[in-house]
């Protein structure tokens, strides 16, 4: 019977991997095993498996040192991923899209609920043809 492939020496590599970047996946395979063979460990092994997600913290406070870095040498795409992630209830990209119609009234609108499929159809065979001599004038 051949030995288990994933012994502690491989789980330290992939490990290792996790820390500096790597994803699940790629790390898996490049210690010669599979994802779901990752995952089994993970599932029966409670410590490699807080193992898996402190390494994968690691890696994810080197960029964020290296973003935090960033926004304060002034860097503003740095500076809103920062606050957008770390101060969400107060920074967020939210904008107001506001439609209105002409002159800045309602929009115009049809009720259509009444009309029968063939009608429906019809309709929208009309809007096609108006899409393509749109089209044409562009």
């Amino acid at each position: 019977m051949e030995p288990y492939k994933f012994n502690d020496e491989r789980q330290k590599c992939f490990l290792d991997l996790l820390a500096v970047g790597g994803r699940r996946g790629a790390s898996a395979t490049a210690v010669g095993v599979s994802r779901p063979t990752v995952c089994n460990l993970m599932r029966e092994d409670k410590d490699f498996a807080s193992a898996v997600l402190q390494a994968e913290m690691d890696a994810n406070d080197v960029i964020e040192t290296v973003l935090y870095g960033l926004a304060k040498d002034g860097d503003m795409k740095a500076v809103k991923m920062w606050l957008y992630n770390k101060n969400k209830s107060a920074w967020r990209d939210k904008q107001a899209i506001e439609v209105s119609g002409p002159d800045g009234g309602p929009l115009n609108t049809d009720d259509l609920s009444g009309l029968s499929n063939a009608e429906l159809r019809e309709r929208l065979e009309l809007l096609k043809g108006l899409e393509e001599e749109d089209d044409e004038v562009a």
